[in-house]
């Protein structure tokens, strides 16, 4: 403000006993714009020579991030876990698991609750699947794979956004994270919406390409799939419309942000987890489900 000092002197004569006309009127508008458009440039200035181009985009992801993270260390109290919770996502080049492949994923797992997590009974620890390699975006904790020269299909490139070109040699093929991810999997509850017919299919198949037989049943893992519990408590809302947006709408009652990043929509299907147990049918099947009795992708009425 100091800058604007001399600039404010002018626009605010001592106050005189005679009506300004309306040319005088006018005269001090031009100088209002003048001024104010000075500042809004000077304030420009100051913000390019502060953050470099891209920079304070950068920083505000990074924040957004860390304040996602943060949000999801506190579960509901009707969410009750003894083991890991993975919430997971991916994206592709394609549909068909077989041929197609993971272009992005991301696996975030929530750790049971415990008192050194914080302060709160329900506060949990966060863990991010992370090899150190395949981040190259920044402010993303998205692990990027090389495809091995299979390109995207127009649709698919079409709603991820990540060209054929990014996912290049040197970048590692999901074989180079492999061993890593199978034990940072094991035993635990995996999560996400539709991944019981997209998803799964698809890390099955990594596996296979990568040397390894790989199933949820034989790794101890339990599958929570959001979107079977949505149509199967929400029928009508299901119909009207079933993709993860809107049952997220539905259920959280905000618009998913950043659709079609794979860690994005892996911390948006915890978050419609956390937000689904309010309900308490679903927490009854939830809980059951992990208790081994139920499993959302069997039929109704079926158990284990």
């Amino acid at each position: 403000m100091t800058a604007c000092s001399e600039d404010t002197d002018a626009l605010f004569p001592k106050k005189s006993a005679s009506v300004p006309s309306f040319a005088e009127e006018n005269s001090f508008l031009g100088k209002v714009e003048e001024v104010y458009a000075g500042v809004i440039d000077r304030t420009a200035k100051v913000v390019k020579s502060t953050f470099p181009r891209g920079a304070l985009k950068q920083r505000l992801l990074q924040k957004e991030r860390a304040d996602a993270l943060l949000s999801l260390t506190n579960i509901p109290g009707t969410l009750h876990i003894t083991r890991p919770i993975i919430s997971f996502d991916f994206e592709t080049t394609g549909l068909g698991s077989t041929k197609q492949r993971i272009i992005s994923m991301s696996f975030v797992k929530v750790h049971p609750p415990s008192q050194k997590n914080g302060p709160s009974p329900n506060t949990c620890r966060i863990e991010v699947f992370c090899t150190g390699m395949g981040n190259i975006r920044p402010a993303d904790g998205s692990i990027y794979l090389n495809p091995e020269g299979m390109p995207s299909h127009p649709a698919a490139l079409h709603l991820h956004g990540i060209q054929d070109a990014e996912l290049v040699t040197p970048l590692p093929t999901f074989s180079a994270h492999a061993e890593q991810l199978r034990s940072f999997l094991a035993g635990s509850v995996m999560t996400g919406y539709n991944i019981t017919k997209f998803d799964l299919a698809f890390l099955t198949a990594e596996f296979h390409r990568s040397g390894i037989t790989w199933s949820p049943a034989a790794e101890g893992i339990e599958i929570i799939d959001t979107l079977i519990l949505y149509r199967r408590f929400r029928p009508q809302q299901y119909k009207r419309g079933g993709k993860l947006l809107s049952a997220y709408l539905h259920f959280v009652g905000e618009q998913q942000a950043r659709a079609h990043n794979a860690e994005a929509d892996a911390f948006t299907a915890l978050r419609l987890l956390y937000a689904m147990v309010e309900d308490p049918d679903i927490q009854t099947a939830v809980v059951t489900s992990l208790q081994g009795l139920y499993h959302p992708s069997r039929p109704e009425g079926t158990s284990s």
